[in-house]
C-alpha cells in the first residue's frame, strides 16, 4: 500500500522517501511480476538489483529474499535468450552484482551456458542486424556480463575480438547493418546508439579490453568525429547515417549526445586521450544548455527520459568538475520527483514500443528510476551502471 496518501506527504517528498517508495510498490506486487517478465535486466535480474539495494540500505531481510526470489525464477530460463537485457546474461550481471560468492554456483553454470554460445561465435563476420553485436541483445551486453562474473579469458575473448573487430573499420562496413525493432532503421544504416549501436560496442570494450586492445577502436572513434562534423549543424548528435542521410532522434542515454558522451569520457580516461575528454564535455555542455523540449524526451525513466539525462549530467559533472552539468542533473532529479504520480501502480508514465506503461523495469520504469534516485543522493555505489554501459567515474582520475 502506498505510504503517500496525503498531499502534505507528496509535498515533502524526496529523492530517497520515492525511492523506498517505488520499491515498496514493486514489493507488494513482486509475485505477479516474477511470473509476467523475462530473465534478463529488463526482467526479474534488473528488479533484484533495486531490491537488493534496498536491502543493504534498510537493514531488513526481507529485501534480500525477494531479491534472491527473484533471480531464482529467472535462473528457470537458463536455455532461452543469450543477451543482457533479455536473457542469461543479465541473470549473471545481476548475481555477480549482488553477491558473487553467494551466487557463485550460479555464476559459473550462467558462464558455463552462455561459453556454448560464445564457441558459436566468428569474429569475422558481418552481423545481420544490429542485435548480433549491441549492448541490449547482442554480444556488447554479453561481454559485460561475463567480465562482470570473472569468466575465463578463453569465454571471453571471441567476443571482445568480433567487437573489436568490428569498431577496426574505418568506413562502417561491417556495422552498417539494419536495426531489429526500430521502424525508422529498417535499411541497413551506421546505427550511433549506446542501446543498439556502435557506441554500444565501444562501451563494453572501454570495460572490457586492455589499453593496447582499445586502440584498434580508433577507426570507429575516427568515423564517428567525421559523422560529428558533417552533421553537427543538423542535430548535436544524430541516432543513425542512412543512404538517404542523417536520422534525428532523442537526446538520451539509448540515442543521442549524453548517452554517447559518457561512453566518450570513459574511452578518454582509458586512453589517456585529452581530445576525447574535451569532445565529451562539449557535448554535454552543449546539450545541458538546449531547452529540455528539444531534447524530445519520451518519459521519465532511465533509457529515453529524464532520469537518465541527469543520471548522464551528474556522471559527467562529478568526473570534470563541470558545475553546470551538476546543477543540470539536479533540476531534472527535481522534476522527476515532482512528476510522481501515486495514483498509478508503479508512479510513472512510461512510453515503450507498446505504447503508454506504468513500467517496472530498470529501462524504462520504476527500478531504474528508484536505483537512479539512490544514486544520485550518494545512498549506493554505482556498480550496477555497468551494465547500462557506464561507467562510475566519480573518483576517475582523469589524464593529466
Amino acid at each position: 500500500m502506498s505510504s503517500f496518501s496525503t498531499k502534505l506527504a507528496l509535498q515533502s517528498l524526496d529523492s530517497t522517501t520515492l525511492a523506498y517508495e517505488l520499491a515498496e510498490r514493486v514489493y507488494a506486487r513482486r509475485n505477479e511480476i516474477l511470473q509476467g517478465h523475462s530473465s534478463g535486466l529488463s526482467g526479474n535480474s534488473g528488479i533484484a538489483l533495486l531490491f537488493s539495494a534496498i536491502g543493504r540500505l534498510a537493514g531488513e531481510n526481507r529485501w534480500s529474499l525477494a531479491a534472491h526470489e527473484q533471480l531464482k525464477s529467472a535462473a528457470q530460463d537458463m536455455n532461452g535468450h543469450p543477451g543482457l537485457f533479455a536473457g542469461l546474461s543479465g541473470l549473471l550481471f545481476s548475481a555477480a552484482c549482488i553477491d558473487a560468492n553467494q551466487y557463485a554456483a550460479l555464476i559459473s553454470s550462467c558462464i558455463d551456458r552462455l561459453s556454448e554460445y560464445v564457441a558459436m561465435v566468428n569474429p569475422a563476420t558481418i552481423p545481420s542486424s544490429t542485435a548480433q553485436y549491441d549492448l541490449i541483445s547482442g554480444a556488447a551486453g554479453i561481454l559485460i556480463a561475463l567480465d562482470a562474473g570473472c569468466a575465463p579469458e578463453q569465454v571471453c575473448s571471441p567476443l571482445r575480438q568480433y567487437l573489436l573487430w568490428l569498431c577496426s573499420d574505418p568506413q562502417g562496413a561491417r556495422w552498417r547493418v539494419r536495426t531489429n525493432g526500430s521502424p525508422d532503421l529498417r535499411a541497413p544504416c551506421l546505427n550511433l546508439g549506446v542501446a543498439h549501436g556502435i557506441v554500444g560496442a565501444l562501451s563494453s570494450l572501454a570495460f572490457c579490453a586492455a589499453a593496447d586492445e582499445l586502440r584498434s577502436t580508433l577507426p570507429a572513434l575516427n568515423l564517428l568525429e567525421d559523422v560529428f562534423q558533417s552533421s553537427h549543424r543538423a542535430t548535436v548528435w544524430p541516432t543513425a547515417i542512412a543512404d538517404d542521410g542523417i536520422v534525428r532522434g532523442r537526446q538520451a542515454w539509448c540515442y543521442g549526445a549524453p548517452g554517447f558522451a559518457a561512453v566518450l569520457l570513459h574511452l578518454g580516461i582509458r586512453l589517456n586521450r585529452h581530445d576525447l575528454l574535451a569532445w565529451s564535455e562539449n557535448l554535454m555542455l552543449e546539450v545541458a544548455n538546449l531547452e529540455p523540449q528539444h531534447w524530445c524526451l519520451a518519459d521519465h525513466a532511465f533509457c529515453h527520459g529524464t532520469i537518465g539525462n541527469a543520471m548522464l549530467f551528474h556522471i559527467a559533472g562529478r568526473a570534470l568538475n563541470q558545475p553546470l552539468l551538476e546543477a543540470r542533473a539536479n533540476e531534472l532529479t527535481s522534476e522527476v520527483i515532482a512528476a510522481f504520480n501515486p495514483d498509478l501502480p508503479y508512479g510513472f508514465r512510461s512510453v515503450g514500443i507498446n505504447g503508454e506503461t506504468d513500467d517496472v523495469t530498470i529501462l524504462t520504469g520504476a527500478a531504474g528510476i528508484a536505483l537512479s534516485l539512490l544514486y544520485l543522493n550518494g545512498a549506493i555505489d554505482g556498480k550496477w551502471l555497468k551494465g547500462l554501459g557506464l561507467a562510475d567515474l566519480s573518483t576517475a582520475a582523469l589524464p593529466l
